[in-house]
């Protein structure tokens, strides 16, 4: 009788039987190391009876195999509870997941289940991070990622992908939104990770999402203190070398054909800014530099708002006063967000209502401007700063002239 079934069928079930119960081992024997009752033999038979009632074709072996499986996960974690009091679940969810994963692999979808029981592992090993990780959020910080997510996951995907006017786009606008508030969530986690210290790092992480709070706030505090002017000098810098940084990424990542033509003037401002930073500034020094939250809706709305506004300005100039309007504009815009205007002016060359000149022009002019408005800003700190702020910024700006020409040659 066993002659009669085909031999290549009975390989390919014994290969799915035995991919099964090898992905119920991966989980059991993280569970087995961990001390808990089901473990390195309970889930490769649960993985395999997952797999057993696909292949096997009958009408009550799933059914009635998902339901044991259910109860089991349901005793579980009873049983948890009766021995410590505590209600984990863990290990009966575990086991679901490794139930459905024979499932899959038993009707051929191999892909989702090896992933699914990946990354089922990888969360039961990584409890400890997770444990503390948790502990150390605060209401403030789970707030904000809800409301991170809330705008991406929610929001986004249901707003028009259309111009509405003057070359405003309403998903590329809060696309922007978007940005501001994630590198303002990135630059909150590094700013706990390194705890406030180190004038470098804190000048540079705040300029990556504003190179103008920064100067306003921390450069203070430096000069006033017993570092001194060589100090919040720096501090204006790396700001600066942070703020050219973030919009060659920017530039880049919107308008990949205009990398080398920008590229060449911000790489040229950044090693400038950087250069003399480290030249000027003894980094030894630290204080500390705190965000009240990681995602401030008031400071991404604000910024969002500011970008609308120049995307639909500068629309507006261009219709009207052509190429060289557009570039005015950029240059004012980059005296309260650099971001905005380099965000406008891509995505203008993208959208081929200008030319690559007319958006490097408008780019390093924004740079310009914007690095031009912290020696006013300095001079409101402190008369001594406004010197070699002036002469670290005149600095940058012939930097990234002299890259945009050595664009142009390349």
């Amino acid at each position: 009788m066993l002659g009669d079934v085909p031999l290549s069928g009975s390989v390919d079930q014994v290969t799915v039987l035995a991919v099964a119960a090898g992905l119920g081992l991966f989980v059991g024997l993280e569970r087995e190391w961990a001390g808990k009752t089901a473990g390195a033999r309970t889930f490769p038979i649960v993985g395999l009876l997952g797999a057993l009632a696909v292949t096997v074709h009958t009408d009550v072996l799933l059914p009635l195999t998902a339901a044991l499986v259910l109860l089991q996960a349901v005793g579980l974690t009873v049983r948890s509870y009766l021995d410590d009091e505590t209600l984990g679940a863990t290990t009966s969810a575990s086991i679901v997941v490794v139930y459905v994963a024979g499932v899959l692999i038993g009707t051929g979808h191999a892909f989702h289940a090896v992933a699914a029981v990946v990354v089922t592992t990888l969360l039961l090993t990584l409890k400890r991070e997770l444990d503390g990780f948790v502990d150390r959020l605060d209401n403030d910080e789970i707030k904000s990622t809800a409301q991170l997510a809330l705008l991406g996951l929610v929001v986004y995907p249901v707003l028009p992908d259309t111009t509405v006017v003057y070359g405003v786009d309403p998903r590329e606008a809060w696309l922007f939104v978007l940005a501001v508030g994630a590198i303002g969530y990135v630059n909150y986690i590094l700013l706990a990770t390194y705890d406030g210290r180190g004038v470098a790092v804190s000048g540079f992480v705040g300029g990556l999402v504003s190179s103008t709070a920064v100067v306003g706030s921390v450069a203070p505090r430096v000069g006033a203190g017993r570092y001194g002017v060589r100090a919040a000098t720096g501090v204006v810098l790396i700001a600066n070398a942070a703020m050219v940084a973030r919009n060659l990424v920017i530039a880049a990542s919107l308008a990949p054909s205009l990398a080398v033509r920008l590229g060449a003037p911000l790489v040229a401002m950044t090693a400038a800014a950087l250069a003399i930073a480290w030249f000027l500034t003894d980094w030894d020094a630290g204080f500390d530099v705190s965000f009240e939250t990681p995602f401030d809706p008031r400071n991404v709305a604000k910024f969002g708002g500011l970008f609308v506004l120049v995307l639909g300005v500068s629309g507006f100039v261009r219709e009207t006063f052509g190429a060289a309007g557009f570039v005015a504009t950029s240059i004012l815009s980059g005296t309260v967000s650099s971001a905005s205007a380099t965000t406008a002016a891509v995505t203008l060359f993208e959208g081929g209502s200008i030319d690559a000149t007319t958006a490097v022009v408008a780019v390093v002019g924004a740079m310009a401007a914007s690095v031009a408005v912290k020696v006013g800003m300095a001079a409101s700190i402190d008369r001594d700063l406004v010197l070699p702020v002036a002469a670290a910024s005149l600095a940058l700006v012939l930097a990234g002239g002299v890259g945009a020409v050595v664009g142009t040659v390349l």
